[in-house]
């Protein structure tokens, strides 16, 4: 069995969300990941889209996340503020975000990089990644991984991780307790949280990717856990539907 990098990167993504869980995704691969669960192993997912849309049911995959295809055979057609106040009172369970860059702390920017008013680099923007990096109960993001787009400390902080990585420090600028980034999945590897700080948790070694390929495209020193593991393989069922089920060739285009 042949599989791409992003279809990794999905299939990681995908079984992080449990059955029952509700997840608020952003468009592209974590609408894929989200849809992948939900053919899968968690029938009872319930997906929110951060216009307001809220679905037990999959659909086919949608080019944005207000579309015909993600408002057909919907449960509820609402707007961000409900959406938003549902993620403030703690009912969802997971944030799943793209970004532009990620920091060691797990802050993304999705905005620019360099000055606000006169930027090196302006990114498409962040739609809803401040929400759901501001109030989920904890957060996933999913990016291709570069030096530039891993950066030691990013320009413009669009969707808060653990700020300047100290204890306490997104209670202390008034986010929900407890909150913030659980895993950061990328098509190099796989990344959790020590004490605020982005940590080596798996790299996908049966992809071919090496530590070297790792340290080259971060912007700071690594840190990994005691034991890095190799990412399990996707399994021949979860490519199958990937391909043919969710939208063919959707999940191996380039994140």
């Amino acid at each position: 069995m042949k599989y791409t990098l992003p279809e990794q990167m999905i299939v990681v993504a995908a079984r992080l969300l449990k059955d029952g869980d509700v997840v608020y995704t952003g468009v592209g691969l974590p609408t894929v990941a989200a849809l992948l669960a939900r053919h899968t192993h968690a029938p009872r997912l319930t997906i929110i889209f951060e216009t307001g849309i809220i679905r037990t049911e999959p659909c086919l995959l949608p080019q944005g996340v207000d579309t015909l295809p993600s408002q057909k055979s919907a449960d509820k057609l609402s707007d961000a503020f409900y959406i938003n106040t549902l993620a403030e009172r703690g009912l969802v369970n997971v944030g799943f975000v793209g970004a532009g860059q990620i920091d060691r702390h797990g802050n993304i920017n999705s905005t620019c990089s360099g000055s606000y008013d006169a930027p090196t680099f302006r990114f498409p923007g962040g739609g809803g990644a401040c929400d759901i990096t501001s109030l989920c109960q904890g957060w996933v993001a999913i990016l291709r991984q570069k030096k530039i787009r891993f950066p030691a400390r990013v320009d413009f902080v669009t969707g808060p991780g653990y700020l300047d990585g100290t204890p306490g420090a997104r209670e202390r600028a008034g986010l929900p307790p407890g909150t913030g980034p659980r895993k950061v999945i990328t098509d190099l590897g796989v990344f959790t949280f020590v004490d605020g700080e982005m940590t080596l948790e798996s790299i996908h070694a049966k992809a071919g990717v090496t530590r070297a390929a790792l340290r080259e495209n971060t912007g700071w020193e690594l840190r990994e856990l005691s034991a890095v593991a190799d990412t399990p393989e996707p399994t021949a069922e979860e490519i199958d539907i990937l391909r043919h089920k969710i939208q063919p060739g959707a999940a191996r285009a380039q994140p």
